[in-house]
């Protein structure tokens, strides 16, 4: 614990982003985490999604993911060394990390506003402005198409694990960003293909299943849960949602949590 602390503290600005999770119930991590010292975000892996889609067989483990939401490392935390931390970090682009001169103003309420659209156009504006700071215009101009970048990256990396419901509202996000713009009309394009693919139609249902027995689960109704999840391996076999269903159907079975509603009545 200690020493991702560390990690944390040192890389936090470099563009670390230290982050544990567990299959334990929340109230069981923030105590640990309490009682630990920890002074890096937990969150509860919902079924075991996120150790299944990184492949973690063993416990503990930690995994290095890119800027592009892949992973280039994984192992035991013992294992995990500053240099492993500093290799990761090279590929890494902090943007907007800078005040916007006065000069951007226009570019800078665009910006707030979340119209990334806008602001390229109201950059390209600014730089035709004799006098223009085209050095700084070009940082802008550079973390406003790489920003794109790397979310439509982290978007992919949830399709490739078979969660494309939620990849495909961050694209959509990203489209109304860049609406008009090249970058915005690609997204649309990717959105539009997806739609036609059989097999992304197939996850997205899936998907859509699975939102269900989530709400079955938070309402305390584990064998209505597992009922859908079941349903979910079936009916959708051979899909990456079906192997994430598959993890939440064991738990529920292992720990008999589907006749927990029958014993309350």
């Amino acid at each position: 614990m200690p020493h991702l602390n560390e990690l944390q503290e040192k890389y936090a600005s470099k563009g670390l982003l230290v982050m544990a999770t567990s299959k334990e119930n929340k109230s069981l991590i923030e105590g640990w985490a309490k009682d630990k010292g920890a002074k890096f975000a937990f969150f509860v892996d919902d079924g075991g999604a996120t150790t299944t889609a990184y492949g973690v067989t063993g416990y503990p483990s930690s995994v290095i993911l890119g800027p592009d939401g892949k992973v280039v490392w994984k192992g035991h935390p013992s294992s995990l060394s500053e240099k492993l931390v500093e290799q990761a970090l090279e590929k890494v682009v902090l943007r907007f990390g800078y005040e916007f001169p006065k000069a951007f103003a226009k570019v800078k309420s665009k910006f707030d506003k979340k119209d990334f659209a806008g602001a390229l156009d109201a950059l390209t504006a600014a730089e035709a402005i004799e006098g223009a700071d085209t050095a700084v215009a070009g940082k802008i101009r550079e973390d406003l198409i790489g920003y794109a970048a790397d979310v439509k990256g982290m978007a992919l990396s949830d399709a490739e694990g078979g969660d494309y419901l939620s990849a495909e509202a961050t694209l959509k996000e990203l489209a109304k960003q860049y609406k008009g713009h090249d970058i915005g009309k690609e997204i649309d394009g990717l959105l539009k293909e997806w739609k036609k693919d059989a097999t992304v139609k197939k996850e997205m249902k899936a998907g859509k299943m699975m939102l269900q027995g989530k709400a079955m689960e938070k309402a305390m109704n584990f064998a209505a849960a597992a009922g859908i999840y079941s349903a979910v391996t079936k009916k959708y076999k051979s899909t990456k949602t079906a192997e994430i269903a598959q993890v939440k159907l064991d738990k529920i079975m292992d720990n008999s949590m589907h006749k927990i509603n029958a014993k309350c009545k």
